[in-house]
């Protein structure tokens, strides 16, 4: 599955909207729009994606600790 489909698939789950009060409008049609989108939740999971499929060898604390660098820089 490519990175585009696994994006979406995440973002457009009903709780994330819901709880992140996310608009279809708001959400980016692919990945590389949402690697640098404003919206925090929308960013954050655009990186986990894009990491791990294009890092296949990235382990967890890479991943943890590019994610709150992000976030506490922009949250």
């Amino acid at each position: 599955m490519n990175k585009n489909k696994i994006f979406k698939k995440f973002i457009s789950h009903e709780l994330i909207k819901e709880k992140y009060q996310l608009e279809e409008t708001a959400i980016p049609s692919n990945i590389t729009r949402a690697l640098v989108s404003e919206i925090p939740i929308i960013r954050t999971i655009a990186i986990l994606v894009d990491e791990l499929e294009s890092n296949q060898g990235i382990n967890d604390i890479a991943l943890y600790n590019k994610i709150n660098i992000y976030l506490n820089n922009n949250i």
